[in-house]
């Protein structure tokens, strides 16, 4: 089983910043695919990944980090994604937070966007349609006047 949290610094091509992303995921598999997925992500920017197998240990990361973007899953033992999801929002209303999950419940999903959720990806997902997303993540992100929540 992967540590509950580390860090790694990957970069893709010749930086325009450096950007903090937290994954939240109990599945080592998905961690390491999403890790190697911003290995490969094309958009000029370095990303420094932090990664968490639950809850409790992803609300520690991001309290910690403060990083630009979380990718989290919904099911996870301890405090689930929803859970962890209101933390964050109690946290920063800013930092942008998608979903990237098995769960085909619509419920949890209206539920995730009430919340304040940028996107809510199913698994398995799609490399191009996770890169579109976490590119429109980031630029809207970094467009949003400080103190304002980024559009969607």
């Amino acid at each position: 089983m992967a540590p509950t949290a580390y860090t790694e610094r990957v970069s893709a091509g010749t930086p325009i910043a450096t950007k903090r992303v937290l994954i939240v995921d109990d599945e080592p598999i998905v961690i390491d695919v999403l890790r190697d997925f911003f290995r490969q992500f094309r958009h000029g920017r370095t990303y420094e990944i932090e990664a968490a197998a639950d809850g409790v240990d992803g609300y520690l990361a991001f309290v910690r980090s403060r990083p630009d973007l979380v990718l989290l899953d919904m099911h996870m033992p301890g405090m689930d994604g929803l859970q962890l999801l209101r933390q964050i929002r109690a946290l920063d209303a800013r930092v942008p937070v998608m979903i990237v999950t098995a769960n085909q419940d619509t419920n949890a999903a209206a539920e995730a966007h009430t919340i304040g959720v940028f996107a809510y990806v199913p698994k398995p997902f799609e490399f191009r349609h996770l890169d579109l997303l976490v590119g429109l993540t980031l630029d809207s992100s970094e467009r949003a006047p400080s103190g304002a929540p980024p559009t969607s």
